[in-house]
């Protein structure tokens, strides 16, 4: 437990803060707190392990990138090393709203697609940072990854439904990554990092866990997360990323990474939130019934309901 008084007079920044309130959220080592001024804006203040100041000074540096790009998101106020503490530190500007997996379901459907199609807008702007020409192909990286994530699957307990299926559906369609982009990546896009104010979208949170790869990678929560509160938020995210011309390859590419997600987050479960596990094998069950089994690539949610929403012009509506 980090004590708020030695962070206030340990960081010159917030030493007039009028209170520093641990945040309870997500699964991170990480320490977030809420930090409130009397004349000033608040604050959230991010506590980590000291190896992970070069990867948060990137991330300062791409959210003033995002920021430029009419992303919104989180500004970054300061960064720093706290000796005493061996951590580092990271204050950014805080964005009102509340989680919208709380509000959406209080929306009617067409509300619901709106917000949606401004959140698929914003996560197409995200995906035109371009990456580092040092990092490696996305389908090496990808592919590397997963296997590593099958390995440890086969060597759990826990079996998912039709799990060779979905084995072979990935090894027949791995070919698809060649040659993908490599540009900016969320990494964690879904309704608890998305805030909602006044019933309008507000803004992305937590892009801590950002990585480089295919852009289509960042919607594989869709299937795990949205579509199971707001299919017509999910339907609404695809429409306004690709302004409703939606590539033909993002489906396959979409439900490969879907497919890939079902070992990695069994694995995950176990690893992070063991006390999670029968929750999200649910929802692996429900994905993976979306695509049968990965027989059909465009998920059954998708299918069934896109038409009610086709001719909706978008956020405007």
């Amino acid at each position: 437990m980090i004590d708020p008084v030695l962070l206030r007079s340990r960081i010159s920044r917030i030493n007039q803060a009028t209170s520093i309130t641990p945040i309870q959220k997500g699964f991170s080592s990480d320490r977030k707190f809420m930090v409130r001024f009397e004349h000033e804006l608040p604050m959230i203040l991010r506590m980590s392990h000291s190896n992970t100041l070069q990867h948060r000074q990137q991330e300062a540096s791409l959210l003033l990138s995002l920021d430029q790009k009419g992303v919104i998101c989180p500004s970054p106020v300061e960064s720093g090393y706290l000796a005493s503490l061996d951590m580092t530190y990271q204050l950014y500007s805080y964005l009102e709203g509340e989680d919208a997996e709380i509000i959406l379901p209080t929306l009617s459907d067409t509300d619901q697609y709106r917000i949606g199609y401004e959140a698929g807008n914003q996560l197409a702007l995200m995906h035109t940072l371009k990456a580092p020409l040092t990092i490696a192909p996305w389908k090496n990286r990808a592919i590397a990854k997963h296997d590593r994530y099958l390995m440890r699957y086969k060597a759990s307990s826990i079996t998912v439904p039709h799990d060779q299926k979905l084995i072979d559906f990935i090894t027949a369609n791995q070919h698809l990554l060649k040659g993908r982009p490599n540009h900016f990546q969320h990494d964690d896009f879904h309704l608890k990092n998305i805030l909602m104010k006044d019933n309008q979208f507000a803004g992305t949170i937590d892009f801590n866990g950002f990585d480089w790869g295919d852009p289509y990678h960042d919607f594989v929560k869709i299937g795990l997360f949205s579509r199971q509160t707001s299919i017509p938020f999910s339907i609404g995210q695809v429409h306004g990323y690709f302004e409703k011309q939606i590539p033909e390859l993002f489906w396959s590419l979409y439900s490969v990474y879907t497919a890939m997600t079902v070992f990695s987050s069994v694995v995950w479960s176990i690893r992070a939130a063991p006390e999670q596990l029968d929750e999200m094998l649910e929802r692996l069950d429900t994905v993976i019934q979306d695509h049968s089994a990965f027989q059909s690539v465009i998920p059954s949610w998708f299918i069934d309901a896109e038409s009610i929403f086709k001719k909706n012009a978008g956020p405007s509506i």
